[in-house]
């Protein structure tokens, strides 16, 4: 069996720290970080700007690579609507790059996209790997855009679709969520917005399957049942017993960024690549987040 060396880029992120934590102890693991100096010291850390192809094939070469996770992303959407150019260097630019390495070395690349590609006006949800792509706004617009430059380059490739959630100022909807707990901001509750997402270090002990497994393809991952961000954010007050009112208001009258409502996955093909008692429902993954921050608190 060839040894598996693997790259994180990105991570430093919400999801690259659990991944980092997760393969660490299977595989011969290397992870990037750029601005988050926290991480400088940690070991198996290289601070890395994913743009930097000569650099990045420096690495990939000195550490016998031959799978690289593509994990970094800007995900705030306002953001990436009003500073196009940013979006485009980080959600697309560092994927062709990566891209381009990947397939001049021949290793394999797992890129994570979002379950916000699909084409919701040819189908409906719950979306299949299988159906057709589109977008409506910037940061959906880069991530197609690098899903099909992996699928024209690629061969051995895995491209994830999902929504993972968790804090580490990864600007998810659970971040914003306690970001203005903190703030001391009015808690709103998006009823208009449904889907099945799923806590990131979850998401990573799938990933450490599909690994080991060596799943190629598309995937989508999510948890089996879903939720309105209204619904969501309730459960997740009382498993936290944050005693807060949530105000349940459309997205359109928070956003003027136009977005996709419902993006639940269909998640069959996840089913049979691991155990179904592997497959989480939305309680569960919020109760292992909340197991991880607890334990995260005692730490600190």
């Amino acid at each position: 069996m060839v040894k598996r060396n693997i790259l994180i880029a990105g991570g430093s992120g919400n999801l690259g720290s659990h991944l980092h934590h997760y393969l660490k102890d299977s595989f011969e693991t290397i992870s990037t970080y750029f601005k988050n100096q926290k991480y400088k010291n940690k070991k198996n850390y290289i601070k890395l700007n994913l743009n930097n192809k000569i650099k990045t094939i420096e690495i990939v070469k000195k550490n016998k690579i031959n799978t690289i996770i593509h994990t970094s992303a800007i995900t705030d959407v306002p953001y990436c609507e009003k500073n196009k150019n940013n979006c485009y260097e980080v959600n697309f630019e560092q994927t062709k790059s990566l891209v381009d390495i990947c397939k001049k070395q021949k290793i394999k690349l797992i890129y994570l996209s979002t379950d916000a590609v699909y084409d919701n006006l040819r189908n409906k949800a719950p979306f299949k790997e299988s159906n057709s792509l589109n977008h409506v706004n910037y940061y959906q617009f880069c991530k197609v855009k690098s899903e099909k430059y992996i699928l024209e380059n690629l061969k051995n490739y895995l491209i994830i679709r999902t929504n993972p959630f968790g804090l580490n100022n990864h600007k998810n909807s659970i971040y914003w969520l306690f970001d203005r707990i903190n703030k001391r901001q009015n808690i709103l509750g998006f009823y208009d917005i449904i889907y099945n997402p799923i806590f990131s270090g979850d998401l990573a002990k799938y990933i450490l399957i599909f690994i080991k497994k060596n799943i190629r393809g598309k995937i989508n991952v999510g948890t089996k049942n879903s939720a309105n961000k209204y619904e969501l954010a309730k459960i997740i007050l009382k498993k936290f017993n944050i005693k807060k009112a949530v105000k349940r208001i459309s997205i359109t009258n928070f956003s003027l960024v136009k977005r996709k409502l419902d993006t639940r996955l269909d998640l069959n093909k996840l089913k049979k690549i691991i155990n179904n008692k592997q497959l989480l429902t939305l309680n569960k993954t919020i109760k292992n987040f909340y197991e991880f921050e607890k334990k995260i608190s005692k730490k600190n």
